[in-house]
């Protein structure tokens, strides 16, 4: 994908506010007679924002933040109170199966009229018969694309959905946990299409619950709260920001831990850890580990993990581990441990991971065999 400082600007927030029209409350007063059965009510904004060719842009947060408000907004489906939003194009919007004229036409009939509708909004390159066939080919769901589409599952829906809304060429898109309903097999197929796409230059906005695939796949995030834009930045750092709007209550089970050494010898594919700590509960421990190869707008791949074992001390305020052989290609990965009382009456548990952005940086050179220097920072609770 091309560097954002290269990238020309897709779409353009500024000072955007977006809101509903709802009923007036009967104590509101306004001189105005169109103005008085209805009001719009502010639910979002204002953002200011640059969505860039290329770049796909994670909006994060929780339940009742404004993520499909921002995302309707941008869809044109809501009214945009104040501010501007300049697009030279309407984006493909896959937030919901929109309202057909019939529960009882044919996925078929579905996509057709989508794609009429959309040539009323959008510059097709083909034709509405033609993107009709592609999103067919796409969607794979046989002989139910001529079934009715009460006779559908969510899943299926989202298949028809996400079909019809990336046939052909769009210049951007709006994603809103469409695919959370869709089986593991057709969500990878449709991650393998984004991915295509933004690298021929297409953009997009994903609203999602799963800040992984935030993590795995955008090069940017938003995190909304009430409708404001709380922090935008490296997705890594917000959705460390967002995990920890709310501090843990229990006891920290390992005070200022640290990666003191680490060694991956390329022949035995053995990697042994050597942590260090200031102090510990009295209590056992257990301790697992995982090395993980997380890249921003790249992907994440578990390369290891163990199982959950007692903590033992090698010396005064030091552990070590030893994992199973793994193959480990030269690059950097990260490592993130899992800790927990072996009571589990005790209920208390830490996790040091790239999620909560307390992971341990580990460099493998395979040209060399001998005991590294940990480059991390020590987590202080």
């Amino acid at each position: 994908m091309s560097d954002g400082h290269t990238s020309s600007v897709i779409a353009q927030c500024i000072n955007l506010c977006a809101g509903y029209v709802r009923k007036r409350h009967k104590d509101s007063s306004n001189p105005g007679l169109l103005f008085r059965l209805l009001e719009v009510r502010q639910a979002l904004g204002p953002i200011t924002y640059n969505l860039f060719s290329g770049k796909l842009t994670g909006v994060i947060g929780d339940n009742g933040a404004g993520k499909s408000t921002f995302l309707k907004a941008l869809a044109s489906s809501l009214p945009i109170m104040s501010g501007q939003l300049l697009c030279e194009e309407e984006p493909a919007s896959i937030i919901e199966l929109g309202s057909p004229r019939s529960q009882w036409i044919t996925g078929r009939q579905y996509v057709e009229d989508y794609f009429e509708l959309s040539a009323l909004m959008r510059i097709l390159k083909q034709s509405p018969q033609e993107l009709a066939h592609e999103a067919e080919k796409f969607a794979a769901i046989g002989a139910a694309y001529d079934q009715p589409l009460a006779t559908y599952s969510t899943g299926m829906r989202a298949r028809v959905l996400f079909a019809a809304a990336f046939a052909g060429s769009t210049p951007y898109v709006l994603l809103d946990e469409i695919l959370a309903v869709g089986d593991a097999a057709f969500t990878a197929k449709c991650w393998r299409l984004i991915m295509q796409k933004l690298d021929k230059g297409m953009a997009g906005f994903l609203v999602t619950h799963d800040w992984s695939s935030v993590l795995r796949l955008c090069t940017h995030c938003l995190w909304l709260d009430k409708g404001q834009l709380r922090l935008s930045g490296n997705p890594k750092h917000v959705v460390s920001q967002y995990l920890h709007q709310e501090q843990p209550s229990d006891s920290p089970l390992l005070h200022s831990l640290s990666l003191k050494e680490y060694h991956y010898n390329e022949h035995s594919r053995n990697l042994s850890l050597l942590f260090a700590y200031t102090d510990i509960v009295d209590i056992p421990l257990q301790v697992a580990v995982s090395i993980e190869d997380v890249g921003q707008g790249r992907g994440w791949q578990n390369v290891a993990m163990t199982e959950f074992q007692p903590l033992k001390q090698r010396d005064s305020y030091q552990f070590e581990l030893q994992l199973e052989p793994i193959s480990l290609a030269k690059g950097s990965y990260e490592v993130c441990l899992f800790i927990k009382a072996m009571d589990p009456a005790l209920a208390i548990g830490r996790t040091y991971s790239w999620y909560t952005g307390s992971s341990f940086m580990l460099s493998i050179d395979t040209a060399s065999t001998y005991f590294l220097s940990g480059m991390c920072d020590s987590v202080v609770e």
